[in-house]
This record gives structure tokens, sequence and C-alpha cells, in this order.
């Protein structure tokens, strides 16, 4: 449950010679104000609202959003119960956004896999955006189901494989209407490692923070046949490649990310993406943690809805959220995380940080 701060586990004999188990759990502060104000180029930009992370005590998150930049109003809601009905591990979410331009709306039912030793996981849900472009106007709805098996349990790796169904109707108006409908079959494994740390101040204050440092190998493809008894107009293949691994010596922690995807349209290569990530954390100051950071993502034949943007939402603060677009990206950030004061009053913890970004986004043909 993401209110746990942290959980301590011990054993103690009792007078029946067997053995009691005693789980100590700590809480969170679960209200979130959610405030902001920022200047940037002549255009001011503010932002409010309220996130809640343990409804009544009962486990369930909610968060509502109002945001202004310049003269553009976003608003955002989203929902989530973790034991949906009473049931463990059911979980559901639901999640709207109004912003200039977009309309998206989501909602989902799944039972994930919540640990190593979990034979099985199964979910569904359906979505739907809409996106103004003058004189065009794009919706995409889609509705799809997972199940995820695995082929041995145990507590020192994972291995499972997962099968889905997803249909997807993307319809344009305006000057030039178009309609594409597809249903695509979807495949995945997943094969990891399990080497835990247990570490602090990394992404959180004085929680407690479980980061596998083991290697990941995560293969997926989705395939929509053009069959005419599915609707579907077009035939797509979608594989993709992802791998992970972690490495931690004394207070310094190395996470790398990697994956390759691409999209065959019709027998056509197209929409290829291949991603570099790294991060850095130096954790050698008693209340003080340095973050470094790069990213380099270099795409090729992008159709012009997916061209990589840089800005506000991935890693450029102080720009738009879609600033520079391309089909070559480069991110590099550093930040000095300052802890200022531990559990204040018992409901806060105070902190800085100072930042430095710097990204670029250029085309392919270009130096």
């Amino acid at each position: 449950m993401p209110f746990i701060r942290r959980a301590e586990i011990s054993s103690e004999a009792n007078e029946a010679g067997g053995v009691d188990v005693v789980v100590r759990t700590y809480d969170s502060w679960t209200l979130e104000v959610v405030a902001g104000f920022k200047r940037v180029g002549g255009v001011t930009s503010v932002r409010g609202g309220l996130a809640e992370h343990n409804m009544l005590g009962e486990g369930k998150s909610g968060s509502a959003v109002y945001s202004r930049d310049g003269t553009a109003v976003s608003k955002s809601l989203s929902y989530t119960d973790r034991q949906f009905l009473r049931q463990r591990r059911l979980r559901y979410s639901m999640a709207a956004l109004d912003a200039p331009g977009t309309r998206h709306y989501s909602i989902a039912l799944n039972r994930p896999f919540y640990a190593s030793i979990a034979r099985n996981a199964y979910g569904g849900g359906v979505s739907y955006s809409a996106t103004r472009l003058a004189p065009e106007t794009r919706g995409v709805g889609e509705a799809f189901v997972d199940y995820g098996v695995a082929l041995a349990t145990s507590t020192e790796r994972t291995r499972r494989v997962s099968f889905g169904l997803l249909t997807r109707r993307a319809q344009t108006t305006g000057p030039v209407p178009d309609l594409l409908q597809l249903t695509f079959l979807k495949l995945g494994a997943d094969w990891q490692e399990l080497d835990f740390i247990t570490v602090r101040r990394i992404q959180n204050f004085t929680r407690d923070e479980d980061i596998n440092l083991g290697l990941g190998v995560f293969p997926s493809v989705a395939w929509a046949p053009k069959v005419r008894a599915l609707g579907t107009t077009e035939s797509q293949i979608i594989p993709r490649l992802d791998v992970s691994k972690g490495f931690v010596a004394s207070n310094q922690l190395l996470r790398l990310k990697a994956g390759i995807g691409s999209r065959l349209i019709n027998g056509g290569n197209g929409n290829r993406v291949a991603s570099f990530d790294a991060t850095h954390f130096v954790r050698g100051l008693r209340y003080q943690t340095w973050a470094f950071h790069t990213g380099l993502d270099l795409g090729w034949h992008l159709g012009p809805s997916d061209q990589l943007a840089l800005g506000e939402l991935n890693g450029l603060r102080g720009y738009g959220l879609s600033e520079f677009t391309g089909n070559r990206r480069f991110l590099f950030n550093i930040e000095d995380r300052i802890y200022v004061y531990d559990d204040l009053f018992r409901i806060l913890d105070v902190g800085a940080v100072v930042f430095y970004d710097s990204g670029y986004v250029w085309g392919s043909r270009a130096p």
C-alpha cells in the first residue's frame, strides 16, 4: 500500500511452542496539497488541487487538480481502489483529463502480479481520447483484456508470459476524414532476477524504497491481422524489447534501462525507436542525495503524431509541455536533493532541490 512508510517484521516464541510473526507498519501522511506557481517567458502558470492516498483509512486514493498555463485551463480527476469490493488485490482505477485541445477518459479493473509467487494476473479496461487540431478532430477509443501466468513461482526470479486482446478505433473528422480500426493479439514475457535492496532518500524522503537490481528482460509483440471479420483496415505488427539492470556500490546506485520498438504497417517498417536511460544516485552526505540522469532516444520513419517531444512533462523544466519535437532526443539532468527536516510535527518532511536541465531535439538528417 502506498501510504505505508515502512514495515518491520519480527518473530517471537509463544507459550504453545510455536512462533508468532509480528508485523509493525508505520503510515505516511496521505493528504497532499497540490500547489505551484511559475512564470516563464512572460507567461504565468498556476496549479492547485488536492490528492488523498488513504481515503477514510480504506487504502483508496483520489485527486483533483486545476491548472492554468497562460489562458489555457486544464482539469484532471483520478481515483484508485486497490481492494475493489473488498476483494484483496483487485484494483479499480479511473481517470479524466480536460486540457486545451485534448480530452481523455479511462477506466480499468485488474488483479496484477502482486508478488513473485503469484501464479496469475488478469485485467481489462476501456479508454477514449479526443484531440482537436483545427480543422480536424481525432477520436481514439480502445478496449482491452489481459491474462498472465507464471511458468514457475520463486522468490529468486520471475518467469511469466501474458496474453491479451486489444481493439482500437481511430476516427478523424474534418476536410480529410479517415477511419482506422484494428484488433491486436498481444503476447509478452517477463524474465527477471530478484535482487532487492531497501534504501531511503532516492525518490522519497524517509519512506523505505525497495529497488530491484536484478537483470530484467521484457519482450512483447502485438499483431493486428487484416481480417474483414474483425473490421481491421490494415495489418500491423508491433514488436518491442526492454532490458533493465541495477548496480550498487558503497553509497552509489546506478540504474540502466534500454529498449527498442517498431511498428510494421502492411509490411513496411516504420516508427522505430531505440532508447537508453541511465540514472546515478550518490548518497555520500547525510542530508543530501545527488541525482544524475541522461537519456537518449533515436527514431526512424516517425509519423507526424509519433514525433519525440521534450518539455515540461518529460524532463526539461521551465518550458512548455511539448516545446520541441523531432526524431532524435537527448536529455541530461543534475539534481542536488537537500533534506532539511524529517517528520516535522510527525506529518511533514521538508526539503529542497537545486537542479539543472539540458536537452535537445533534432531531425535525423540534421547534425
